[in-house]
């Protein structure tokens, strides 16, 4: 498992949906911060 998250396969919509909306969440939480 960790040799094929090394390689980072193409990532399938539904993992780039999660990882946008993880980056979204991020950002927000860092704006909140800020403000």
């Amino acid at each position: 498992m960790a040799r094929s998250e090394k390689k980072q396969p193409k990532l399938s919509l539904k993992e780039k949906r999660e990882v946008k909306r993880a980056k979204v969440e991020q950002t927000t939480t860092r704006v909140r911060k800020g403000a």
